[in-house]
């Protein structure tokens, strides 16, 4: 389920969210009008489809939460200086992309430092 909901932008997987949403409520929508059922057993629905949200606002919480406490941690890693961690992230959502953004930046901050030490090294020989 991870790599599915990963290949969807964060927008994406609201929408996925809120038709999970709309599909359940025509559904008790549905089962009142149609099926005359009583107020005990639209209720059970109810209750079935507020879990339901729950679960999924929960699940996709916590797959967002965790992907960005990784890219959270490699700048941590960073910032002390720690130059050679490596953050990855696979899909096509906004984390993925900061991922690869976050790469970036260390390859170009380890080879400006790489220049700058190799041009210290000629100055102090010079």
């Amino acid at each position: 389920m991870e790599k599915l909901i990963t290949k969807f932008n964060i927008t994406k997987q609201f929408y996925l969210f809120t038709g999970v949403v709309c599909i359940g409520l025509i559904g008790v929508e549905s089962a009142i009008y149609f099926g005359g059922l009583g107020i005990k057993a639209t209720s059970g629905l109810c209750l079935i489809l507020v879990l339901l949200t729950l679960g999924v606002a929960h699940y996709l919480g916590k797959l967002n939460g965790k992907r960005a406490e990784l890219i959270v941690h490699g700048l941590h890693a960073m910032s002390q200086g720690n130059l050679t961690h490596k953050v990855n992230i696979t899909g096509k959502d906004e984390f993925a992309w900061m991922c690869w953004e976050y790469s970036e930046a260390r390859k170009g901050f380890t080879s400006l430092v790489k220049e700058m030490l190799g041009s210290s090294v000629q100055l102090a020989a010079a």
